[in-house]
């Protein structure tokens, strides 16, 4: 549905976009929220290579927002409704992701990386260098993102075999 929007005018349909974007990475989180526990928040979990990752994430989104935001100066409100949500969906994915709590959490990580490389890759491609081989590239991957997240969903069990109800979120 966004893909269509994207395809008769990036700039044009950027609010709706947007507000579909938006309302797909945060219905994304709600249904992850049940696959985030209390007890997962520990400090050791964060090593170095979780920080530089962290960090080089935060200067694609960085560096991709400053690009853009240019182009669509007059849709900041929107654009910041993109990034907030995308970020709190990534962060959810990566962090079900590195506690390894469940079967396949790799399809969340998988699910994660095709969302932010379509959503880096997109707006450079529609607004500055528009490339036709992008096109089924970024559809593809969308495609393998949005897979990946339902075979998590599908299949998600507890490693351990048993989580406490009560610790949810």
């Amino acid at each position: 549905m966004i893909d269509v929007f994207v395809c008769m005018g990036f700039v044009k349909y950027y609010t709706i976009i947007a507000i579909l974007l938006a309302l797909y990475y945060a219905i994304g989180t709600f249904l992850l929220r049940h696959f985030v526990h209390k007890q997962d928040f520990k400090i050791n979990k964060v090593t170095p290579s979780v920080m530089v990752g962290g960090i080089l994430v935060g200067y694609l989104v960085y560096s991709i927002s400053e690009l853009v935001l240019p182009k669509l100066i007059d849709q900041i409100g929107f654009m910041l409704l993109i990034l907030i949500s995308l970020l709190q969906f990534v962060t959810v994915c990566f962090f079900i992701y590195i506690t390894e709590r469940y079967e396949k959490a790799i399809c969340l990580f998988v699910a994660a990386c095709c969302t932010l490389f379509v959503d880096a890759i997109v707006p450079i491609n529609e607004l500055y260098y528009y490339n036709k081989m992008f096109v089924p590239l970024l559809t593809i991957t969308e495609i393998g993102g949005v897979y990946s997240l339902t075979i998590f969903f599908m299949t998600a069990k507890p490693i351990n075999g048993k989580i406490v109800e009560d610790k949810y979120f």
